[in-house]
C-alpha cells in the first residue's frame, strides 16, 4: 500500500497489482519454476518423498525442494491438516505474548527428514551468495519452513534468504502467523497461487477438519472468517485475468475462499488430485502484462477503487449493496492498518533523533545541576522551574524506550536480538541518565517539612519492568565482547543505574537505627559493610559520576551521617577512603 498526504487527511491507495506486475516481470517466477521442473526431472532417489537440488547463478543461488511423483499425484490425500506444537528446532519463534504454536505436522515430518542435510547446505552455500528458496505444493511449504530455521540460523553478516513457493498449503497457526507480521521477516515470503489451485485452500474450505497432535478437534467450522490455519509473507494471486498481491492474512483467507468459488463449480479442494501448472500460468501471466488493466468507474476513493481493480483481475465482480461495501470497508481498514504499521518502522530513525534532544536536553539540565548537589537531588526536591520542566523529557524517553523494549520482546528470538543490539547502547545510555529520576520521584518526602518518608526498596518494588530488561540485556552484550577496556576516567552516569536505590536504603537503614546512635546490630553492620563493599567497588572501577561527591548529595549526607557513628578504629576501604578525603580526587 502506498499513500499520499493532502492538508486536511491522508489518502490512500493501494499498490498490489503493481507489486506484482514487477514481480512477474522480473523473470524470477520463470527461472524458479524452471529449477523446480528440472529438479523433478533429475530426481536421483525416487523412493524419497522429498528432495532438493541447488542450482547457483549470478548473483543468487536458488535451492529447489521437490517431491516425489507419488506423493504429487496423491496430495490431498498425502497431506494430513494435523498441527504439532512448539517443535524444538522453532522454538525461536516463541515470544513473551505467544509463547507457543502449531506447524503442520507432515511439513514438519519432511523438514525433518532433510535436516542434516539442508543444515550442511547452509554451510556451504549461506556465505557465498543470497539464497532463493523455492518449491511447488509440499516443496514450497518445506521450502518455507526451512526459510523460517535459516532466519534464525544463517550467519549474521549473511544476506537474508527469500521464500517464494508455488500452489502450497498453508503450514502455520494464527499464532505463528502473529508472531511473524511483528516481524520483518514477514516480507521474506512470496507465495503464488491460482485461482484454480485447491491445494493451498485445502485447510480454509470446507470439508476437512483440523486436529491437534492428540486428536483433539481444534476447529472444523471453516464458514467462519477465521480459521486455525493462517496465511503469512505476501501472496500473488492470480486468475485467467490478471494477478494482485494482498499481505493481510485475514484478506488472503477470504481471496482464498471466494477465488476458488467463483472458479472451482462446486469442487471440493479435499477430494480433487489437481496439479496446477504454474509454468503455464507464468507465461500467462506474462502475456496479460501487454494488456490494458480493466476500466472502473473512479467515483470512488483512491484507496478503494484500487482494491475494486485487484479484485476484477481475479474474476470477482461485486455486486452494489450492503455486504459488498461492509467487506471492502474491511479491506480498506487492514491496509490502512498494514500501511501504518510499515510507516511506524521507518519512522523509527526521526524518533531516535527526537530522543537525542530530549537526552542533550537531560545532559544540559544535569550540567546546570551541579552547584546544587547534582541533578539527583536536584529533581527528587524540584526547588526550580527547570526542575519541573525535565519532566517533558522524562516522559517522552520513558514512552519511547518502553516502547522499544515491547517491540524487541515480541519479535522472535534472533531479530528481536539484532533489534536490540542496533540501539542497545542508547537504551543504556537512557537507563543511566533517567532511572535515577524515577528512583529519586520513588524516594521523595511527601511534604517539605513532613517526616514520613516516601517509599523503600525501589528495586525490588518499584523498579519497571523495561529498565530490568535493558540491564539484562546490557549484561549479556558485554559478556560477548571480546574484553573490556579499562578505564582511565570516571563514568559521566553512573554505570549501575539503580545505585541512588541502594543509596536511599542505606540511609533508611540509619534512620531505623537512630540516626546518632553506635551501629551495634549484628544484621545492619552485614548489610552496611555489603554497601560499602558494593560502593568501593564501583570507585575502584572508575564506575560512578563524580557529582554522587557533590557537597549536599544523598550519597555525602548518608556519609555524614554514618561517620558520626562509626567507632574511631572501624575501617574499611571505603571508610579510609572517606575520611582522608581521597575522593575530592576522584575521577
Amino acid at each position: 500500500m502506498s499513500q499520499t498526504q493532502s492538508s486536511s487527511s491522508q489518502q490512500f491507495f493501494s499498490c498490489g497489482q503493481q507489486i506484482s506486475a514487477f514481480v512477474v516481470a522480473s523473470d524470477l517466477l520463470s527461472r524458479l519454476w524452471e529449477s523446480i521442473s528440472t529438479s523433478t526431472i533429475q530426481r536421483t532417489d525416487p523412493s524419497k518423498e522429498l528432495t532438493f537440488q541447488k542450482q547457483e547463478l549470478p548473483g543468487f543461488t536458488i535451492i529447489a525442494l521437490v517431491t516425489s511423483p507419488s506423493c504429487a499425484k496423491h496430495q490431498h490425500q498425502f497431506l494430513s491438516p494435523q498441527l504439532q506444537r512448539n517443535d524444538k528446532r522453532f522454538k525461536f519463534l516463541c515470544t513473551k505474548d505467544n509463547p507457543s504454536f502449531h506447524i503442520n505436522e507432515v511439513v514438519l515430518t519432511l523438514f525433518e527428514s532433510l535436516y542434516d542435510e539442508l543444515s550442511s547446505l547452509l554451510i556451504e552455500s549461506a556465505a557465498k551468495a543470497p539464497l532463493i528458496l523455492t518449491g511447488h505444493y509440499l516443496g514450497g511449504a518445506v521450502a518455507s519452513l526451512y526459510t523460517l530455521w535459516l532466519l534464525q540460523n544463517i550467519p549474521a553478516k549473511a544476506k537474508l534468504p527469500l521464500c517464494i513457493s508455488f500452489g502450497s498449503p498453508l503450514i502455520g497457526d494464527d499464532v505463528l502467523v502473529a508472531t511473524l507480521r511483528q516481524s520483518t521477516w514477514n516480507s521474506r515470503f512470496l507465495h503464488v497461487v491460482s485461482n484454480d489451485d485447491p491445494i493451498p485452500r485445502l485447510f480454509v474450505l470446507p470439508g476437512s477438519p483440523v486436529v491437534a497432535a492428540d486428536d483433539t478437534m481444534m476447529e472444523t467450522n471453516f464458514e467462519e472468517p477465521s480459521s486455525i490455519y493462517k496465511p503469512f509473507g505476501t501472496f500473488l494471486m492470480c486468475s485467467r485475468s490478471g494477478h494482485a498481491c494482498f499481505n493481510h492474512p485475514e484478506t488472503i483467507l477470504e481471496l482464498l475462499r471466494v477465488t476458488w468459488s467463483s472458479s472451482s463449480g462446486g469442487r471440493n479442494p479435499g477430494h480433487w488430485g489437481y496439479n496446477e501448472d504454474y509454468g503455464m500460468i507464468i507465461q500467462q501471466l506474462k502475456h496479460s502484462l501487454a494488456y490494458s488493466a480493466p476500466v472502473v468507474q473512479f467515483s470512488e476513493s483512491p484507496q478503494r477503487t484500487s482494491i475494486l481493480l485487484q479484485l476484477q483481475v481475479l474474476g470477482l465482480q461485486l455486486l452494489n449493496n450492503d455486504n459488498s461495501n461492509v467487506w471492502l470497508t474491511s479491506l480498506e481498514e487492514r491496509e490502512k492498518t498494514d500501511f501504518l504499521l510499515k510507516e511506524k518502522r521507518t519512522s523509527d530513525d526521526k524518533k531516535l533523533n527526537d530522543m537525542k534532544i530530549n537526552m542533550a536536553n537531560l545532559e544540559w539540565y544535569k550540567k546546570l545541576s551541579k552547584g546544587k548537589g547534582g541533578y539527583y537531588d536536584c529533581y527528587k526536591n524540584k526547588h526550580e522551574m527547570r526542575d519541573i520542566h525535565v519532566e517533558k523529557f522524562k516522559k517522552e524517553l520513558t514512552n519511547y524506550w518502553k516502547e522499544k523494549v515491547e517491540e524487541a520482546e515480541k519479535k522472535p528470538q534472533k531479530e528481536g536480538a539484532q533489534l536490540r543490539t542496533r540501539w542497545l547502547y542508547g537504551g543504556t545510555n537512557y537507563r543511566r541518565m533517567v532511572e535515577p529520576l524515577d528512583i529519586a520521584a520513588y524516594y521523595r518526602r511527601k511534604e517539605p517539612n513532613c517526616s514520613t518518608p516516601g517509599e523503600k526498596d525501589y528495586c525490588s518494588k518499584g523498579r519497571s519492568s523495561h529498565y530490568r530488561l535493558l540491564e539484562k540485556w546490557q549484561a549479556e552484550e558485554a559478556k560477548q565482547a571480546s574484553g573490556e577496556k579499562k578505564k582511565v576516567t570516571a563514568a559521566s552516569l553512573t554505570e549501575d543505574s539503580c545505585f541512588w536505590a541502594r543509596v536511599e536504603d542505606a540511609r533508611t537503614l540509619l534512620e531505623n537505627n537512630g540516626g546518632t546512635e553506635s551501629v551495634t546490630d549484628e544484621s545492619m553492620i552485614e548489610k552496611m559493610e555489603e554497601f560499602e563493599n558494593y560502593v568501593m567497588d564501583l570507585i575502584e572501577k572508575l564506575a560512578v559520576s563524580p557529582e554522587i561527591f557533590l557537597e549536599g548529595s544523598t550519597f555525602m549526607q548518608w556519609w555524614n551521617q554514618y561517620e558520626q557513628i562509626l567507632e574511631c578504629d572501624r575501617s574499611s576501604p571505603l571508610i579510609d577512603y572517606m575520611r582522608v578525603h581521597r575522593y575530592r580526587n576522584y575521577g
